[in-house]
């Protein structure tokens, strides 16, 4: 039995033999056509539940022999993903350089004492080439930082000694990429960002406040920051585990989300929701769209120019429709300017 193009309908051959010759072969009382070589086949309509074929060979004297067969239907499977994704890449882009221009682009997938955040460090990998390509950040004023090397200390080296010695006051457009986890206080009032040692227990010795962190950002005096989360503070992660015992608890407080006026953050989910991976690509699932976005797919109105507006139309109009797909809820987030443009070419 084989199925056939159309959704049900699948074929039954077979074939048939008697020493006196067989006179008719008839399928749910329907004749059907014997060969030469006495084989046979038709198409039959089988539904989801499963149906009872009744096969008769009559041969030449009018014997009949009888044959039932239950036919049975399932779901087809495969291996194949359920979406086509084209593959990234930033070569498609050179953006103008911007000398005084810098990121830090941190991922953590394998965390000491937590679960991982599936593909966070090849998110972060990645991204380092669209900082340069994309938002014109010259590749010597790249730092990448990713597992062990985005431990607390080798963050707060990046934040607190390697950023101001590179940024210039008041000129500098200043990137942040982190991909991995984050958490939120138990009574929601505080972020962190979690580096790869951190310990959830300990998270105010062992993780880095995100309003810290904007607070350092903010000391080297620069014309702008852009921040880029693929992280979430519900106790969640990228994949069904979870952080925290009960995520559902964490509640987090609006004062927790403010930040300095010149700042621009694009977030990969709301508070409550969970930042998602898309195993298909290999990628965050925000991190996927984000670089999709900078190759020129968010340049909605085709003026060569990314604006963090367009950029959060463009993440807004895909992630959470592959959230659905996947199960889960997932609304990226945009606070600041949206006419700030960030890429052009």
């Amino acid at each position: 039995m084989n199925q056939q193009a159309g959704a049900g309908e699948f074929e039954i051959a077979g074939r048939v033999s008697d020493d006196s010759g067989v006179a008719q072969v008839l399928v749910d009382g329907k004749q059907v056509k014997v060969s030469g070589n006495r084989r046979f086949r038709v198409s039959i309509y089988v539904p989801m539940g499963g149906r009872d074929i009744v096969i008769e060979a009559v041969d030449k004297r009018g014997n009949r022999t009888t044959k039932g067969v239950r036919v049975t239907r399932s779901v087809a499977t495969s291996s194949q993903p359920v979406a086509n994704f084209v593959a990234l890449d930033p070569t498609r882009l050179k953006a103008r350089l911007k000398p005084d221009a810098l990121a830090i682009v941190i991922g953590v997938e394998s965390y000491r004492d937590a679960p991982g955040a599936t593909f966070a460090d090849r998110d972060a990998q990645y991204f380092m080439d669209y900082a340069h390509r994309a938002l014109g950040v010259p590749e010597q004023n790249i730092k990448l930082l990713v597992n062990d090397q985005a431990g607390r200390t080798g963050l707060k080296k990046a934040l607190k000694l390697w950023l101001p010695a590179v940024a210039a006051q008041g000129k500098s457009d200043i990137y942040i990429f982190f991909a991995g986890h984050g958490l939120a206080s138990a009574d929601g009032k505080r972020l962190y960002l979690l580096p790869h040692d951190a310990d959830i227990a300990l998270l105010d010795d062992t993780a880095l406040k995100r309003k810290e962190v904007f607070e350092t950002l903010a000391e080297a005096s620069p014309r702008s920051v852009t921040v880029f989360l693929d992280t979430c503070y519900s106790g969640g992660t990228r994949s069904e585990r979870t952080l925290v015992a009960d995520a559902r608890g964490i509640r987090i407080t609006q004062g927790a989300s403010r930040f300095p006026k010149n700042f621009t953050v694009l977030s990969a989910a709301g508070n409550d929701q969970i930042s998602s991976s898309l195993p298909e690509v290999k990628h965050g699932l925000f991190s996927y769209f984000l670089m999709r976005g900078l190759e020129g797919e968010a340049d909605h109105n085709g003026d060569r120019r990314i604006t963090t507006g367009e950029l959060h139309r463009y993440v807004t109009a895909n992630v959470p429709r592959q959230a659905v797909r996947l199960g889960r809820k997932q609304n990226p987030q945009l606070a600041g300017d949206p006419n700030r443009i960030i890429a052009r070419w």
